[in-house]
């Protein structure tokens, strides 16, 4: 039996990760894997995609989609009451797709999702919630994500119920995003 001349014209550490990505197809399931292999093998042809397909990750990391999540960075210093609190993350968490129906007219809405979003929805819906202890820790941390070309959602509460009338930002979101382009953002804040 011959082999696929094709497939093994690809450079040794190619052919590793299509081989990584077979086995875990077998284990995991094949959509996920199946299509990180065809974006692998387009990209070292040439053929350009979107850079929303490949997310903001190297090719050369092999992701599962338990490693996507979405961080929420929450301001301690303004001792919101915990139902505020709450709303607050809420916002946040759903930012990134309501973001993008606002001012949408129709009955069709339509909202673009990166590949790493889409792996989001579809399995983990994993959320962690961190906490700073200053506005300007909170946008040194937004200055971080979007260097780093994170989706950042800020929410600015307009201070009717809690900040005296006067709008106050509160928290913000980081992704929904690989985990290895967020922790280097997030990883060090403290849990809430």
């Amino acid at each position: 039996m011959t082999e696929s001349k094709a497939y093994w014209e690809f450079p040794e550490s190619l052919k590793q990760e299509i081989l990584h990505l077979e086995l875990g197809a077998m284990r995991d399931g094949p959509s996920y894997h199946v299509w990180r292999g065809i974006q692998l093998a387009l990209k070292h042809l040439g053929i350009p995609l979107p850079d929303e397909m490949y997310g903001t990750v190297e090719p050369n990391n092999i992701i599962n989609a338990g490693d996507v999540k979405q961080v929420i960075i929450v301001r301690k210093d303004l001792n919101m009451v915990l139902g505020k609190e709450s709303a607050q993350v809420a916002h946040a968490s759903g930012a990134f797709v309501f973001s993008q129906l606002r001012g949408q007219k129709g009955p069709n809405f339509r909202v673009k999702l990166t590949l790493a979003e889409q792996e989001w929805i579809k399995h983990s819906y994993s959320k962690i919630v961190v906490v700073v202890d200053s506005e300007d820790e909170l946008k040194e941390v937004e200055e971080q994500a979007r260097k780093k070309g994170l989706r950042v959602h800020c929410i600015i509460d307009s201070g009717r119920t809690q900040f005296h009338n006067k709008p106050t930002f509160t928290c913000l979101s980081v992704g929904p995003d690989y985990s290895v382009n967020i922790d280097p953002v997030t990883g060090g804040l403290r849990l809430r």
